[in-house]
C-alpha cells in the first residue's frame, strides 16, 4: 500500500507554516534585547567618586564636573577630572558662620552675664566650626574671654573628632603622576545623586573625595627601624611619609601638642604622652609626618604634661595598630 498522497494546496501551506518557524526563529535570534536609552543613561549615572563629609558621613556620587580649577602660587592650573584620584579638601567655613562666630567670640567678653552666656551657648552649638577662632581666643587680653575660650576648647577636644579639629589651610589634588597644593578656584561641584539627580555640592562640606577606581596604598617604612633621633625637625620635608624608630620611653623633656606633636617635641617624651610606651620601657614607634597646623594643645596624660603652641611648621603624630 502506498503513501497517502497530500493535496498541493496541504503541501503549499506546511512548508510555509515551516518557513515561517524559521524565520521567527532567526528573528528572535538576531533581535537580541539592548540597552534601551534610559539604561544607557543609568550607567553614565553610576557613582565614580566617593566622598567624606565634614559630618563624618560618607556619599558615592556620579561628578559631573569635567576639571578642576587650582590656583597655586606659580598660577592657575586646569586638571580634568578624570586625571583626578583624590583630593583633601581644605578647611572651608561659609561667611555666614565666620561672622556667627566672630560675633560670639566678642561677646564672650560682654559686660553682661546673659550674653557672655548666650554667645557660650552659640559657640558650643558651632563645634568644630569655631575651633580656630577659639584657639586665638585663648590668647585674648580679656580674661573673661580667655577663660571661656578655654572652657569650650576642652569640651570641643572630648565631642570633635581629632580630623574635624585639624585646620587644613590648603587644598591637596592627587593626580595619576602628581600630587598639587593649592586653593580650588569656586564652591561647589556639579553631582549627581540616586535620590535627588544633579545637585551642587559645597565644598564647606566636604572633607575629601577620592575617585572610586582608586585605591589608596599605604607603604609600610622601608627597612628596620631607625635610631631615636630625639626631635623630628629635620624631617620637615617628608610630609605624608611614616617612619620607625627604636625608643625608649621618656619623662624629661619638653613636647607641644596632644595627639598632634610639633616637630621639635621630645620623640621619647612625646610617645609616652599618646600611650604608645611607658617611661624606661624600650619599643619601635612608628610616626607620620603632617604638615603644618595652626596651633597645638597642650594637655596632661599618663603622668606628661606638654604645652600649647602656635603655628609651628611642621606637625607628627603616632601611627597606632
Amino acid at each position: 500500500m502506498g503513501l497517502p498522497i497530500l493535496p498541493v494546496r496541504l503541501v503549499n501551506v506546511a512548508l510555509a507554516v515551516v518557513c515561517l518557524a524559521v524565520l521567527l526563529v532567526d528573528v528572535r535570534v538576531s533581535a537580541a534585547p539592548t540597552p534601551t536609552e534610559t539604561q544607557k543613561k543609568k550607567q553614565e549615572l553610576e557613582p565614580d567618586v566617593e566622598v567624606r563629609c565634614t559630618d563624618g558621613s560618607v556619599l558615592k556620587l556620579k561628578m559631573l564636573e569635567v576639571q578642576l580649577i587650582l590656583k597655586t602660587p606659580y598660577g592657575k592650573l586646569t586638571i580634568p577630572f578624570d586625571k583626578v584620584n583624590e583630593v583633601v579638601c581644605a578647611t572651608r567655613i561659609p561667611e555666614d558662620v565666620v561672622k556667627e562666630v566672630g560675633t560670639a567670640i566678642t561677646d564672650l567678653g560682654s559686660d553682661e552675664m546673659k550674653k557672655r552666656d548666650a554667645a557660650t551657648a552659640e559657640l558650643t552649638k558651632l563645634r568644630w566650626k569655631a575651633y580656630s577662632a577659639l584657639l586665638k581666643a585663648e590668647k585674648d587680653k580679656d580674661a573673661e574671654v580667655v577663660r571661656r575660650a578655654r572652657y569650650l576648647l576642652e569640651k570641643l577636644r572630648k565631642d570633635a573628632t581629632e580630623e574635624q579639629l585639624e585646620v587644613r589651610e590648603r587644598d591637596i589634588v592627587n593626580t595619576v603622576d602628581s600630587k598639587i597644593t593649592g586653593q580650588i578656584e569656586g564652591v561647589t561641584f556639579k553631582v549627581n545623586t540616586d535620590q535627588f539627580g544633579e545637585a551642587q555640592l559645597k565644598l564647606s562640606n566636604v572633607r575629601s573625595l577620592r575617585a572610586l577606581s582608586y585605591v589608596k596604598e599605604e607603604k609600610e617604612p622601608a627597612g628596620p627601624a631607625l635610631p631615636n633621633p630625639g626631635h623630628l625637625h629635620s624631617y620637615q620635608a617628608q610630609i605624608g611619609k611614616t617612619f620607625s624608630f627604636h625608643v625608649v620611653g621618656g619623662a624629661v623633656g619638653s613636647v607641644w601638642g596632644t595627639d598632634v606633636y610639633t616637630l621639635d617635641s621630645s620623640l621619647a617624651v612625646a610617645a609616652v604622652h599618646a600611650g604608645v610606651l611607658q617611661v624606661g620601657k624600650a619599643g619601635v614607634v612608628k610616626v607620620k609626618i603632617l604638615p603644618p597646623r595652626v596651633g597645638f594643645v597642650g594637655s596632661i596624660r599618663n603622668g606628661v604634661s606638654t604645652t600649647s603652641y602656635a603655628q609651628y611648621p611642621g606637625a607628627f603624630e603616632f601611627v597606632k595598630k
